[in-house]
């Protein structure tokens, strides 16, 4: 089973202007270049941290530059957010997520676990990270504070390098006028630092788009309607969480479309634990990553949980997909031949283009801006369809979709399913087409008229 958190309330709730005008100009913009392309703007840090597991208190927060910042540190709970359930039971790791109580403020964090003999556990744990303002550096420090951690380790309360790694980016972005278009590579210095090469292990934690799509499979299609629906997306993952945050970015990617605005694009939450489940009970969409597995006994939080490779839409969900309009949803969410074509696709592009040595994983990789893209394309070609038969209120039959365009049989559920998310004014027709979507082997029942 597979699955989408939209309830009644949900779909009353207008996800796009009533204005067919304004829809237009959504669409009409200029479409913004691969969005894992970082903007031109040096990245705005709040400020540095450090986590530490004491074997009395706990996760503590061990320091703080500048001092100023510790509140913001303190109260968004960074102590268990930089620190996962689970962490302890490797020697390396990364993780992503977000912070204040509006979930504005982003953070990245690279733990480092050093076996001794001096405590209890036999290990020092740390955790150094920043917090960030925008989510497109989130990735490009991973080396440095990677650096940082294992030094820390080795050399307690030696806080000069992560100090200089702070101030190296405030400075940069100071002179971010002067810099011009080199103020992205220059703000990557603090990790290109001679030390931090010479390291070894700072490039293996940077997965790409390729990665992502292999590890996946087919249900890299599945995953992919899923984010366009606007379902809650739980992906859970033992140790090591780094590589599930990375996969939960990449899935986030494979719904981008120039036809919708960000406020309508469902939230990336990265690592979430049993702190924040408060949180997603408020929260109507989300992918969202944790190390803890209780919450896969929590089906009311998520509609589809991502369980290493496997993709299962949860039993509530589908519980309350009954209504003819709603069944589409999960029709077009269960696994089908289409899914593993689609995937076949993909991976001729990423084949075509590692032999031309495009394949290189990293916060600047041509490859993955090809596969956004291509991702892209096939997300605007169906929301063209629904959008401009919505302006002016036509029936679309879904035979002729799929034969003009070239689509799966799949994509009629997916067009219906598309026109009930975004709440448009326009009538999706199936008709008698049948279609093959539970198994390889066999044919789904024939279906009634909707």
């Amino acid at each position: 089973m597979i699955g989408c958190s939209m309830t009644d309330e949900d779909l009353r709730r207008p996800l796009l202007s009533s204005s067919p005008s304004s829809r237009r100009r959504v669409r009409e913009s200029k479409p913004v270049r691969s969005a894992h392309l970082l903007s031109l703007r040096t990245p705005d840090v709040e400020c540095a941290f450090v986590v530490n597991f004491d074997e009395i208190k706990g996760n503590v927060v061990e320091f703080v530059y500048p001092d100023n910042k510790r509140s913001l540190v303190e109260e968004g709970g960074i102590d268990f957010r930089a620190m996962p359930s689970g962490l302890h039971t490797v020697e390396e790791d990364f993780v992503y997520f977000r912070s204040g109580s509006d979930r504005t403020v982003f953070g990245v964090a690279a733990f480092s676990s050093l076996r001794t003999g001096e405590e209890k556990r036999g290990a020092r744990q740390r955790s150094v990270g920043f917090l960030l303002k925008e989510e497109a550096w989130l990735r490009p420090f991973l080396p440095r504070l990677s650096y940082e951690a294992r030094h820390l380790n080795e050399h307690p309360r030696d806080y000069a390098g992560i100090v200089d790694a702070f101030e190296t980016v405030q400075n940069e972005r100071q002179d971010g006028e002067r810099k011009g278009e080199d103020a992205a590579a220059s703000a990557l210095s603090v990790s290109a630092d001679e030390k931090v090469v010479k390291s070894g292990r700072h490039t293996q934690i940077l997965s790409s788009f390729a990665d992502v799509t292999r590890f996946y499979g087919p249900a890299i299609s599945l995953l992919r309607k899923a984010v366009l629906l606007g379902l809650r997306i739980l992906i859970y993952s033992p140790p090591p969480i780094g590589p599930a945050c990375e996969r939960a970015l990449w899935l986030s990617k494979t719904a981008t479309t120039s036809h919708i605005d960000d406020s309508m694009r469902v939230p990336v939450l990265y690592s979430v634990s049993i702190h924040d489940i408060d949180h997603l009970s408020s929260l109507s969409s989300f992918i969202a990553v944790t190390t803890d597995k209780i919450f896969l006994e929590k089906p009311d939080l998520f509609d589809m949980s991502v369980d290493r490779q496997y993709v299962q839409l949860s039993d509530r969900f589908i519980s309350r997909m009954t209504t003819p309009a709603q069944r589409p949803t999960v029709r077009c969410l269960r696994f089908s031949p289409d899914d593993a074509s689609e995937y076949r696709h993909f991976v001729k592009i990423v084949n075509e283009n590692s032999q031309l040595g495009l394949n290189k994983a990293g916060p600047f990789s041509e490859l993955d801006g090809r596969l956004e893209d291509e991702w892209k394309d096939k997300n605007d070609l169906l929301l063209e369809e629904l959008f401009s038969a919505s302006d002016v209120g036509r029936v679309i039959d879904g035979r002729v979709v799929v034969r003009d365009f070239s689509l799966p049989s799949s994509s009629i559920y997916f067009l219906q399913a598309l026109s009930r998310r975004f709440h448009l004014h326009c009538d999706v027709r199936i008709n008698s087409f049948s279609l093959r979507c539970c198994s390889f082997s066999s044919p789904a029942p024939s279906l009634p008229p909707f």
